[in-house]
């Protein structure tokens, strides 16, 4: 995961869209050419996703607060997506 790590530190976020008044976020660390899923004014039992176009994916819940995020994906020379998931409802983010 991003935290704790010099990838959080140069963080953008590249790409986001809501879904029912959450916001669903692709970030991305240029220093460490990687990118994740975050979720946030979510609640318990949300989700989000990454996926990068060699097929690498992660998924995580909210557990306990209002927001989470996945483990990273490399993005280096290749592109990813993040979705999120409330109750039956999803909503993607664009490649970056």
């Amino acid at each position: 995961m991003p935290d704790g790590t010099t990838c959080a530190g140069d963080a953008q976020t590249v790409k986001s869209t809501t879904l029912s008044g959450r916001t669903i976020e692709l970030r991305y660390s240029p220093s460490c050419r990687a990118a994740w899923g975050r979720i946030t004014n979510g609640a318990v039992g949300n989700g989000v996703d990454v996926l990068n176009t060699n097929g690498a994916y992660y998924y995580q819940q909210i557990q306990s607060g209002s927001d989470t995020h996945t483990r990273m994906v490399n993005d280096a020379g290749i592109t990813s997506n993040s979705c999120g998931y409330v109750g039956s409802s999803s909503r993607c983010t664009g490649s970056y």
